[in-house]
């Protein structure tokens, strides 16, 4: 550099940029690039003059950006280094020009040692000599770039021999623009803005937006634009409703986009980012630098509004974001402290930007903007501009409009390690349709606004949606197990410690019972309760409360004898199976049937067996209540056998298989693991009441010679984990392992496909009770390459699965929505709850068949690209442990039963092993604290072991929220054991004392510990640039930025 004028301040907008680029310095996330083919001829030499000239005439053009002990620093050098690049180009293809194109533009800059501009020109391609120009966006704005371009034409002309150039004088220097903001920044105006900022930010939400792969832990800068044009009828109508409105274009486009990403996203407050143009005064409009201030605007969509509302809303939102945003936003990201987080921008990750061409400057803006074949410049220098491939983004998506020759020019640059080119295409169209629909009936409320094409709903809808099937005639489970032991009668049908029971012998004994249970008052419609332990015998009590015409219903004798009595009472059930040695169980109104007593009742003589209608109820299973009561799901025999059977058909059972019984009788699973294999003839092994641990389950999957088990997903998901690399044993015969209760994870899969069990096939299966056990099967047929969690897959035949907004509308793929489960597996309702059958069971809008049904599960889901489910959580309380089902409602009303609790919540969370775990949160008024072994015990008595919490927390109070809600998130933040914040202690060497000296030093405090954070005692990204400057001036170590953020503690 010579000649370097005197350090100057940076502006705020500088200084942030310049932190980013420290921050990731081999990204070029702002540069900004522009080309062009040049249409006519062109002389080299005098466009590297007139590129000169340019450099000469504007100080940006000239200037760095060194740290000087750690501080960013604006140096202008009195000379110039601007050539200009010449290659030659024949030859070239066009993809390798648009590749040299992307490897040029996109190259980083040394904000350092500079220049910050460079330009090339290629001559000898097809289409012509082609021109390349990329600037820094720290010295200059897109205002600045179409400046630039102007003058350079009007340049180029005096360098190749024409007419002298007839510029007036370039706008006042920067240095005054950084002077005017820090004269607004320091006085009353300073904190009058900060004050409104803290207001109008606070309580600030993120965006969740879906996205086709899971969020980098760290922000990526890879791009990629998808374009579209608006018709000029539809920009003619847009402006004209905004002028009745009294607003502007741009106040209803923001409006409207953000009524498409509050559908997108489910949110009703959501906030986007837009430029200030930041040039207050008219003596700026000559001056390159960079100007530009990021506003949000927040959006507000709650109660959805009608779109004429909503812009109303985003008028007046808009109108004061605008009078205040003199406020730099990198010093209200410092002042306000937002969460921070690597993978996003603070505030927002999602801009939008409105571009009108200026008089004298048509097609400049569009040109600066990259849009491709917009011609522009004299008749002696026509440039025709060229779109520069993979653009880097600086934010998750930002939606760039032109408003030029009467339409609309819209591009989406996106992160490509967030989102695929085909969901940004259908973003477009969904934003175009939505803007169609709004101008044309504004008072229509957002959620009436369409957004899906034909082609969208009609896979939705009729592709994905649903699949067709016939049912199994007349054929109840009884009829069909009875069968199977006509054929096979010598064949094994339960296999169990110390012994095994034939089809045969199973048909007998089922027999037996029915006809008991028959002249005891069992028949159609009519509810047996057995209590018994895993064994024959309950799977005995099943068939032969189905070969008597009743229905089952499942009473496990590990379930607290309060939750039994419940059970019983509520059901109505006239009589239990059980034991004599759980003879003192109350079972309030129910007779006792022994089955290790069999002797008949008076007066009995033999019964007919009632053959059972598929209409007839088969079982009732009851389910965790958010009130506090368990709910009884109700399931016929027809879609029980229906179900089941595909199951059998699904798994391929024959009758070689031997499948693991694993489950608990009281999940629904159970029925899923023990009836197919019946009816295919096969054997079922019975596991008992032992759990077995993962680490032995695979030898004794080998010692049983299972072909088949189905598990729980939390502890298959432990299998894999233990499983490692251990050889399987010699004689597996193991060949399918369906999962299911709680999400896959991918991480989960990828262990399974490097394991040993790797070509074992793998299913994962999804279905609430109500929806008659599973709903959909996908098959795992490989290792997932992105997704945080294995897809649910499709309905199975018979069923339809839709993924629904709040309105009951379809919702696009990839965005997420309840997912509803229709067609022919679906449970009768709640038994004796018609309020809540009728709440959770909804008319189908979308069935063909009068009087379909819907279950809306709670569950939040979403469609993939193939039109396949992605599981995303529950939309209510509801959380699964160990593929249990559980109200965290049921919970707290028990936990609230205790006079010692005022108030209780309960949140599901992580444990060490991956699966989830329950911690109390429990309020005691102020009054003494109960026993911490109390609560446990209390809960022990009233619900089942899966539902107690596994930590607790215990406060005088409940902490609220604003409007007075229980603030869950500021629980979240409690952890169970409650100990003072331990600083991590003293340094123990050397070079943790310089650090955490260096700490303390820029940190302007006495000490700190080795575990405390840099940030959580008030650091800041420039601060931390200091710690790095600091650092290698005194360690002689290059620290990355980064790692500051990443590991922001002495020790780490």
């Amino acid at each position: 550099m010579t000649g370097p004028a005197r350090p100057a301040a940076l502006s705020h907008g500088e200084r942030s940029l310049w932190f980013l680029h420290h921050l990731a310095p081999a990204e070029s996330a702002y540069n900004i690039a522009a080309a062009a083919r040049v249409r006519t001829p062109v002389d080299a030499g005098a466009l590297e003059r007139a590129f000169q000239a340019l450099e000469a005439r504007h100080a940006a053009l000239r200037t760095t950006f060194p740290a000087i002990d750690g501080e960013p620093w604006r140096c202008v050098s009195a000379q110039g280094r601007l050539t200009l690049d010449c290659a030659d180009a024949a030859g070239w293809s066009e993809a390798r020009l648009r590749a040299r194109l992307a490897e040029e533009a996109w190259r980083p800059f040394d904000l350092e040692n500079g220049p910050l501009v460079r330009a090339a020109l290629w001559t000898g391609a097809s289409g012509g000599p082609v021109l390349l120009f990329v600037i820094h966006h720290i010295i200059a704005d897109f205002w600045s770039l179409a400046l630039l371009m102007r003058e350079l034409s009007v340049l180029y002309r005096e360098a190749a021999g024409g007419a002298p150039a007839a510029l007036g004088p370039p706008g006042l220097p920067y240095e005054e623009h950084v002077r005017r903001e820090q004269e607004v920044l320091s006085g009353g105006r300073g904190e009058a803005l900060l004050d409104f900022w803290k207001r109008e930010l606070a309580g600030l939400p993120v965006l969740d937006l879906g996205t086709d792969r899971p969020r980098p832990a760290v922000q990526t800068w890879r791009g990629d634009v998808c374009r579209l044009r608006l018709p000029g009828a539809l920009t003619s109508a847009l402006r004209a409703w905004s002028r009745t409105r009294h607003g502007t274009l741009f106040m209803t486009l923001t409006a409207a986009f953000q009524a498409l990403l509050g559908r997108h996203s489910g949110q009703e407050d959501l906030a986007i980012g837009t430029a200030r143009a930041g040039r207050s005064q008219s003596a700026m409009a000559g001056t390159v630098g960079y100007f530009v201030n990021q506003v949000v605007l927040r959006g507000d969509l709650s109660n959805d509004p009608p779109f004429a509302e909503l812009v109303e809303r985003t008028k007046r939102r808009v109108q004061a974001a605008f009078e205040h945003g003199d406020h730099p936003l990198s010093l209200l990201a410092e002042r306000l402290q937002p969460e921070r987080d690597a993978s996003r921008t603070p505030f927002f990750q999602v801009l939008f930007v409105l571009q009108k061409e200026t008089r004298g400057g048509e097609g400049l803006t569009a040109f600066a903007m990259g849009e491709e074949g917009v011609e522009v410049g004299p008749q002696d220098f026509r440039l025709e501009s060229l779109v520069v491939p993979r653009p880097p983004a600086a934010f998750d998506l930002v939606l760039q409009a032109v408003d030029r020759q009467g339409g609309l020019s819209l591009s989406l640059l996106y992160n490509t390690d967030l989102f695929d080119a085909t969901t940004m295409e259908r973003m477009a169209g969904h934003f175009e349709r939505l803007l169609a629909a709004a101008v044309a009936a504004p008072d229509g409320r957002l959620s009436s606004l369409p957004l899906l094409s034909e082609a969208e709903q009609h896979a939705l809808q009729r592709e994905w949606g649903s699949a067709g099937w016939e049912a199994a005639g007349t054929q109840t489970l009884a009829t069909l197990v009875e069968a199977q032991a006509a054929r096979r009668p010598e064949a094994p049908a339960l296999v169990f410690t110390g012994g095994r029971l034939t089809y045969g012998e199973l048909a007998e004994r089922s027999r037996a019972l029915a006809g008991r249970l028959r002249r005891w008052g069992a028949g159609p419609e009519v509810l047996v309760g057995v209590c018994l332990e895993p064994s024959p015998d309950l799977v005995v009590a099943l068939f032969a409360i189905w070969q008597a015409g009743g229905a089952f219903l499942p009473l496990d004798p590990a379930y607290p004898p309060e939750r039994l009595a419940f059970m019983v009472q509520d059901s109505g059930a006239p009589l239990v199976v059980t034991r004599r040695a759980l003879a003192e169980l109350d079972l309030p109104g129910a007779r006792r049937l022994f089955v290790d007593a069999w002797e008949a009742p008076e007066g009995g003589g033999p019964a007919a067996v009632a053959a059972p209608r598929r209409e007839n109820l088969a079982y009732l299973i009851y389910t965790s209540g958010s009130t506090g009561r368990p709910k009884g799901v109700a399931v016929s025999q027809g879609m029980a056998a229906d179900h089941l059977g595909q199951v059998m058909e699904r798994w391929g059972l024959t009758p070689g298989d031997r499948v693991l019984q694993f489950a608990s009788p009281s999940f629904d699973i159970w029925l899923e693991e023990t009836v197919p294999p019946l009816l295919a003839g096969a054997a079922v092994v019975l596991r008992g009441t032992e759990m077995w641990e993962p680490a032995g389950f695979l030898a004794r999957i080998r010692a049983l010679d299972l072909t088949v088990v189905d598990l729980p997903t939390a502890y298959w998901q432990q299998w894999i984990r233990d499983l490692g690399e251990v050889q399987p044993p010699e004689g597996l015969r193991l060949r399918l392992v369906s999962t299911g209760g709680e999400a896959m994870t991918a991480e989960a899969a990828r262990l399974w496909f490097r394991s040993p069990l790797a070509g074992v096939r793998l299913l994962n299966g999804y279905g609430p009770t109500e929806a008659v056990i599973s709903a959909t099967f996908h098959p795992v047929d490989g290792p997932p390459a992105t997704a945080a969690a294995v897809s649910l897959g499709f309905p199975l035949p018979g069923r339809s699965a839709h993924v629904l907004d709040a309105g009951g509308g379809l919702v696009p793929v990839g965005v997420a929505g309840e997912l509803c489960l229709g067609g022919a597996g679906l449970a009768r309702g709640y038994l004796r709850r018609p309020e809540l059958t009728a709440e959770r069971f909804i008319p189908d809008p979308f069935s063909a068949v009068a009087g379909g049904r819907l279950y809306r599960t709670g569950d939040l889901a979403r469609r993939l690209a193939d039109g396949s489910l992605d599981y995303l959580g529950r939309i209510d309380q509801q959380v699964k442990v160990r593929g249990y089902r559980i109200e965290l409602g049921e919970i707290e009303a028990a936990l609230e039963s205790h006079p010692a609790v005022s108030a209780a919540v309960v949140l599901a969370g992580r444990d060490p092993a991956g699966g989830t775990s329950l911690v109390a949160y429990v309020a005691t008024g102020g009054e003494e604290v109960p026993d911490p072994a109390e609560l446990p015990g209390f809960l022990r008595r009233r619900l089942p072991e899966f539902m107690l919490p596994a930590g607790w927390v215990f406060l005088p109070a409940l902490p609220l929220t604003a409007n007075g809600k229980v603030d869950r998130r500021a629980l979240a933040a409690i952890r169970p054991e409650r100990k003072r914040e331990d600083d991590g202690g003293s340094p123990r060497t050397p070079t943790e004392e310089l650090l955490a000296g260096i700490f303390a030093e820029i940190l302007g405090v006495e000490r700190v510990g080795l575990a405390e954070s840099f940030f959580a005692l008030g650091g800041h990204s420039l601060l931390a640039t200091r710690v790095t400057s600091r650092v290698r001036s005194v360690l002689g170590i290059e620290l990355p930025l980064r790692i500051v953020f990443e590991e922001p503690t002495v020790e780490r």
